[in-house]
Parts: structure tokens; sequence; C-alpha cells
């Protein structure tokens, strides 16, 4: 299997990436602090504003999936590997967590995923089901994804 992340396509994804947690930065009014590229980390970004960390986020962008077609399955899917992590770094830090998306026709949403004791803000359910793995050659997995509900989403930018 080759990782996306090293094909010119995965490189212009990440490249989003930063840019979608840059962005979510401003409008947070806060400083993000993005994780190394290249280097497998947990998480993507910790914020600060005025010298103190106030939130930690992951980011995801969707090049196969619109806002329409998010809004049919009326949930957006993770791996809820993502979330638990989230929560727990999150409630190390002090700081509430977030899931920050693009979607493929631009449209920007991000939920929040834990509060600041780790505890999460809305919830989820979850089950084991194959999704697509993060390669470009297109294989599949089985893993335990999270459903995130729609409806608890905030649309932004």
């Amino acid at each position: 299997m080759t990782l996306a992340i090293t094909t010119a396509l995965g490189q212009a994804h990440e490249r989003r990436g930063w840019r979608l947690l840059m962005d979510f930065g401003s409008h947070t009014r806060s400083t993000c602090h993005p994780t190394p590229a290249h280097v497998p980390a947990t998480l993507d970004a910790v914020y600060s504003r005025d010298g103190v960390l106030v939130a930690v986020a992951e980011a995801k962008t969707r090049i196969r999936y619109d806002y329409p077609k998010i809004a049919e399955y009326g949930s957006y899917l993770v791996t809820e590997d993502k979330l638990e992590v989230l929560c727990a770094t999150g409630k190390a830090l002090g700081v509430p967590s977030f899931l920050v998306t693009e979607l493929s026709d631009r449209v920007r949403l991000y939920w929040p995923i834990g509060t600041a004791m780790g505890d999460p803000v809305h919830g989820w359910t979850a089950a084991y089901s194959r999704t697509l793995a993060t390669s470009v050659d297109l294989e599949t997995v089985v893993r335990r994804n999270a459903y995130l509900p729609l409806a608890n989403a905030v649309i932004w930018g």
C-alpha cells in the first residue's frame, strides 16, 4: 500500500489541512501551533491566546465528499480513535478539543469534541465498518468508526 502523503496529491491535501488549521485559529481568535509536518503526531494543532493554551484540534479534509452528501448521511464519519485521542489530550492539557473539517465543495465545519475535563461534548455513535484506508490504492480496512451528527456541527468560514 502506498500512503497518500507520499504522493503529490497527498502533499497538496496536507497543505490544504495546514491552511484549514491556520484559518480555524483566525476564526477562533487564537494562534495555531501545528504539529511538525511528516511526523506521526496524535493530533494536528494546539491553539493559544495571550500565551495560554486554549484548544487542541484535528483537521480532516475530504476530496470525495461534499456537504450535500454528508447532509444525506446526516453524520460525519471519522475513526473513533481520533476522537478519543482528542478528548484525552484536551483533558491532559486542560483545554477543549475540536474536529475541524473542509469538504470537497470547500464547506468548512467543526465539531466540539471534548471539554477541558475530557468529557465528550455531544457524544457519538460508533461501529466497526469497512472504510477506505489512508492510501492511493483505494484499499479498504475494517476499523471502529464514529459517526458525528451533522446537527452538532458548526459551519464556519
